[in-house]
């Protein structure tokens, strides 16, 4: 992803959430961490 999104110069991430634990249960890991980190706008699809 690092890699990726600055060579295609997207306005919006779209990334979805799956996971059954914990506080990765309503976002997951990956959408999580892109989520805080990412430099553009992310959205989180359940």
């Amino acid at each position: 992803m690092k890699n990726v999104i600055p060579h295609v110069e997207p306005d919006l991430l779209v990334i979805g959430s799956i996971a059954k634990k914990g506080v990765s249960r309503h976002f997951g890991s990956q959408a999580a961490y892109m989520a805080k980190y990412a430099k553009i706008s992310v959205m989180v699809v359940r």
